[in-house]
C-alpha cells in the first residue's frame, strides 16, 4: 500500500509545505519583480549617467579637434599667404627683368632704325646734290644746244 494513504498526515504536512512553498515563491516573485524593477531604474540611471559623460567627452573632443584643425588650417593659411607673396615677387623681379631686356632690345633695334635711317637720309641728300647737279648739266646741255640751234637758224637765214 501506499505510504501516503496510510498516514493522513503526511498528506496533510505536504499540503501545507506545498502551500508555504508557493506562498514563499510568491513573495520571492514580488521581490524578484521588485529588485528587478529596482535594478532597471538603476540600470536606467547609470546608462544616462553614461551617455551624459559620454557626450561630455565626445564635446571635449570635438572642440579639441576643432581647435586643432583652426590651428592647422590657419597655419595653412599664413604659409600660402607667404608662398603665394614670395611668389609674387618672384613673378615681379621676372617681370622687371624681362621689360629691362625687352626696353634694351627695343633700344638697340630703335638705334639701329635710327642710324639706317641716318643712312636713307643721307642717301637722299646724296641723291639730291647728283639731281642738282644733273640738273645744272643738263640745263647747261640745253643751252649749248639751244645757241647752237640759234646759230644754225641765224646762219640759215
Amino acid at each position: 500500500m501506499d505510504r501516503d494513504a496510510r498516514d493522513p498526515s503526511l498528506n496533510e504536512v505536504r499540503q501545507e509545505l506545498r502551500q508555504e512553498i508557493q506562498a514563499s515563491a510568491a513573495g520571492l516573485r514580488g521581490e524578484i519583480q521588485a529588485s528587478a524593477a529596482e535594478v532597471r531604474r538603476e540600470l536606467r540611471e547609470e546608462i544616462q549617467a553614461s551617455a551624459t559623460e559620454t557626450r561630455r567627452h565626445v564635446d571635449a573632443v570635438e572642440a579639441g579637434i576643432r581647435q586643432h584643425v583652426d590651428a592647422a588650417l590657419e597655419d595653412h593659411r599664413t604659409r600660402l599667404e607667404a608662398f603665394v607673396a614670395g611668389q609674387r615677387e618672384r613673378v615681379e623681379v621676372f617681370v622687371e627683368a624681362r621689360t629691362t631686356e625687352t626696353r634694351r632690345h627695343f633700344d638697340v633695334v630703335a638705334e639701329n632704325m635710327q642710324s639706317k635711317v641716318q643712312l636713307v637720309a643721307e642717301g637722299l641728300v646724296a641723291l639730291d646734290q647728283k639731281m642738282e647737279r644733273f640738273q645744272e648739266e643738263v640745263h647747261e646741255d640745253f643751252c649749248k644746244v639751244d645757241r647752237r640751234l640759234l646759230r644754225l637758224e641765224a646762219e640759215r637765214l
